[in-house]
């Protein structure tokens, strides 16, 4: 199974080579995703109000002009990180403009569905969650993926 979805991964676009990397290797896949939302950049990405604001608006390229998504664009070894994830090609990781434009058409698919998850009663029920909250803050990524809410949230979204 590693082999063929190492294959299918190479071939993909975002959605599909960041689950092959999951099947082939879940447990590296998540040790990297988790090691990529600690990074300084992607927090202060995280923290940008603006960019998220640009993005939920349907201004991809103003959110990825902000310097948070800049600095961490500019950066060949993120790049790099992004694309052993799988969330972009490999060719991205010495390519800064075709980074650049995998990820616009990524937000231009991520930013109605986050409309959609603000709107969605579950996430509401989350924001009032102080447990969940907490395991935000404390950055636990592996938690938060795995939790059945969350789950159910970016289904819903995906719809």
């Amino acid at each position: 199974a590693g082999a063929a979805a190492g294959r299918i991964a190479a071939s993909g676009d975002g959605g599909t080579r960041i689950a092959a990397k999951l099947i082939a290797q879940p447990g590296e896949s998540i040790a990297a995703l988790s090691a990529i939302a600690s990074d300084t950049r992607i927090r202060l990405l995280q923290a940008d109000r603006g960019f998220w604001s640009d993005l939920e608006g349907g201004d991809v390229e103003g959110a990825l002009a902000r310097p948070t998504f800049a600095e961490l664009a500019r950066d060949g070894e993120l790049r790099g990180r992004f694309a052993d994830l799988g969330l972009v090609a490999e060719s991205s990781a010495v390519d800064a403009q075709q980074f650049h434009d995998e990820m616009a058409a990524v937000m231009t698919e991520l930013g109605p569905r986050l409309r959609r998850i603000k709107a969605d009663p579950v996430f509401q029920d989350l924001l009032a969650d102080e447990e969940l909250r907490a395991r935000v803050q404390a950055g636990d990524t592996v938690s938060l993926l795995t939790d059945p809410r969350i789950q159910q949230l970016v289904a819903n979204a995906s719809r």
